[in-house]
C-alpha cells in the first residue's frame, strides 16, 4: 500500500516572534512521522515523507497527486490545525478515495471534535501511533473493519466510531529507527546556540514523564519507559556512520529521570569513543554530580532545565514539585562542571502579578544560565490549565495562536499586553547584562561560537528597537523598575 506521512506546511510566522524568526528560530527533524513512517515500510508498505516546515500548500499539493498515496497520515500539534484542515481538504477534493488519518498531541486531545471540525477527515490515532498505524494499513489494504484496531476514532457512514485505546508500547527498542533517509537532513538545524557541530540529530532515550504540571499533556503517559544503553548507543553509532551526526539532541521528556540507565548509556558512548556532542532535558531534582561527571565524559555540553518561575507561589501553581533553593544549588553544580545550561521561564501563570513576573526575570538573571527562553503561559489542549480554562484566567484568540510565542492566554491577574512588555522586557534584561555579555566572549572557541553570538545578538538588537504597545506604555504599574531603551545600549 502506497503510504503518504507529512507535517502540515508552516512558517516561523506560525510559531515565532517576529524578532526570532529570522535570527534564532530553528528547525529539527520531524521525528515523530518518522516513526511511523518506518513502521509502516517495515510491514512491507512504500513509504513517502514530506515535512511541510520545508514545502508549500501548493509544493505538496503537488507531491500528493504524483505519488498517488492510498493513505495519508497527518501529524498535527494545535497551532497548526488550521493548516492541517486546509490540506486534507484540498487533498480530498484532488482524490475522493484517499483515506487520510491525523496523530499526534491535538487530535489525541480533541478526539471526536477533530472529526466533527473537518468533513474530509476519515479517522483519527490517539496516543502512540507505531503499533495502531500498522494495524490500520493492514486492513485498509485488505478493506478489512477497522473496528478492532485499537486507539482509533473512525468514521462509520454517519456514525463515529472510537475503539478502545491502545496500551502504551513497553518496549522502545522493538521499534525501527526512524526513516530519517526519507528525508534530507541539510534542511534541519536546531536553534541558534542550541547546538555546536552540524550535521545535527535527535535520539530517543526514554518515554513518559511522571510530572503533573498544569500546562503539560501527557501523550506518552506518566509512567516512563527507558531503552537499553546498548541499543541507544548502536542507534547513535549508525547514524554516525551513515549521516556523519555530529551533534544529538536527545528527543525525550526527561534525560535524567534513572541514573543507572543515564550513566550505563553515557559509559557505551564512552567506550565506544564517538566524536560527537549532545544535550539533553533534565529536572533540578533528578541529578547529582556523579551522573552530570558521567554525561560530560560522554560528551554532553549542555542541559534543559524547565525553571518556570522565580516565585515560590507561581511554582506550586504550576505543579512543578521543585523549590527555589533546588533551582539554586541545581544549577550552581551544573555550571561548576563545566557544563552549559538552557533555562525556560514562563510568563501569565494563573495568580502571577506583575511584579512576581519582574521577580521571575530577575531570578533568571541571577541563575545566569547559558541560554534563557521566556515563554507565555499556552493552555495546550489536553492539560490541565485548558481544560479548566474558567478557573485560571481567559482563553485568547483563535486555536491557531495557540503557540508557545503567542500570548493566548490571560490570567485575571494580568493583562495581555502586560504580559507582552514582560515578554520582550526579559529578552533585553537577561541578554544585554555586561556580566552575561563578557561570559559569552570569554566562551568563544570557534567559527562556530561567532556565528551564534552575532546572530543572537542580531536578535537581540531587533528587541531593543521594538516598542511596546500603547496600552502597556500607558500602564504606571508596567513603567516601575524597568530599564528603559537607552539604558540597554548602554549597558
Amino acid at each position: 500500500m502506497r503510504a503518504l506521512f507529512v507535517v502540515p506546511p508552516w512558517s516561523f510566522r506560525d510559531t515565532h516572534m517576529a524578532e526570532l524568526q529570522e535570527n534564532v528560530a530553528g528547525l529539527t527533524a520531524p521525528t515523530g512521522i518518522l516513526y511511523l513512517a518506518a513502521c509502516a515500510r517495515e510491514a512491507g508498505h512504500e513509504v513517502k515523507v514530506i515535512d511541510g516546515a520545508v514545502c508549500s500548500l501548493p509544493q505538496m499539493l503537488r507531491e500528493i497527486k504524483s505519488y498517488d498515496p492510498e493513505f495519508l497520515g497527518i501529524s498535527v500539534v494545535t497551532m497548526l490545525w488550521f493548516h492541517a484542515k486546509e490540506l486534507i481538504q484540498q487533498a480530498k477534493a484532488q482524490n475522493p478515495n484517499l483515506f487520510i488519518l491525523v496523530g499526534g498531541p491535538h487530535p489525541t486531545a480533541l478526539m471526536e471534535k477533530s472529526l466533527q471540525d473537518c468533513a474530509e477527515l476519515d479517522a483519527v490515532v490517539y496516543g502512540e501511533g507505531e503499533q495502531t498505524i500498522v494495524e490500520l494499513l493492514e486492513r485498509l489494504e485488505k478493506r478489512k473493519s477497522l473496528a478492532d484496531v485499537k486507539g482509533i476514532i473512525f468514521r462509520d457512514g454517519k456514525r463515529i466510531v472510537k475503539t478502545p485505546m491502545r496500551p502504551l508500547l513497553q518496549d522502545l527498542d522493538s521499534l525501527p529507527y526512524p526513516a530519517f533517509d526519507l528525508i534530507d537532513l541539510h534542511n534541519y538545524r536546531p536553534s541558534i546556540g542550541h547546538y555546536r557541530r552540524l550535521p545535527s540529530g535527535e535520539l530517543v532515550m526514554s518515554r513518559g514523564c511522571p510530572m503533573n504540571c498544569i500546562f503539560c499533556s501527557k501523550i506518552s503517559g506518566r509512567t516512563i519507559r527507558t531503552r537499553n544503553p546498548i541499543k541507544v548507543a548502536d542507534e547513535l553509532e549508525f547514524y554516525i556512520q551513515k549521516y556523519g551526526i555530529k551533534e544529538v539532541k536527545f528527543w525525550t521528556e526527561l534525560f535524567t529521570y534513572d541514573k543507572k540507565n543515564v550513566i550505563e548509556t553515557c559509559n557505551e558512548f564512552k567506550k565506544r569513543n564517538f566524536d560527537i556532542t549532545w544535550s539533553a532535558t533534565a529536572r533540578v531534582d533528578s541529578i547529582d554530580k556523579e551522573m552530570l561527571l558521567a554525561m560530560k565524559r560522554a560528551g554532553c555540553w549542555y542541559l534543559q532545565f524547565g525553571i518556570e518561575s522565580g516565585v515560590q507561589k507561581n511554582l506550586n501553581t504550576l505543579r512543578k514539585g521543585t523549590t527555589l533553593e533546588r533551582v539554586e544549588k541545581a544549577l550552581k553544580l551544573t555550571h561548576s562542571l563545566g557544563l552549559k545550561s538552557f533555562c525556560t521561564f514562563i510568563l501569565g501563570i494563573p495568580g502571577e502579578t506583575y511584579e512576581e513576573a519582574l521577580q521571575t526575570i530577575e531570578f533568571a538573571c541571577k541563575l545566569n544560565p547559558f541560554y534563557a527562553e521566556f515563554f507565555p503561559l499556552t493552555p495546550l489542549p489536553g492539560t490541565d490549565l485548558y481544560d479548566n480554562i474558567g478557573k485560571y484566567g481567559k482563553l485568547i484568540g483563535d486555536i491557531d495562536r495557540l503557540t508557545m510565542h503567542h500570548v493566548s492566554f490571560v490570567p485575571y491577574t494580568m493583562t495581555k499586553e502586560q504580559i507582552e512588555y514582560l515578554r520582550t522586557y526579559a529578552f533585553k534584561r537577561f541578554y544585554s547584562r555586561p556580566r552575561y555579555i563578557l561570559s559569552r566572549i570569554a566562551s568563544l572557541r570557534s567559527p562556530q561560537d561567532i556565528y551564534i553570538s552575532f546572530k543572537g545578538l542580531q536578535a537581540l538588537l531587533e528587541m531593543i528597537r521594538s516598542k511596546p504597545s500603547e496600552s502597556a506604555q500607558e500602564d504606571p504599574e508596567q513603567k516601575r523598575d524597568l530599564l528603559t531603551d537607552r539604558e540597554i545600549e548602554q549597558a
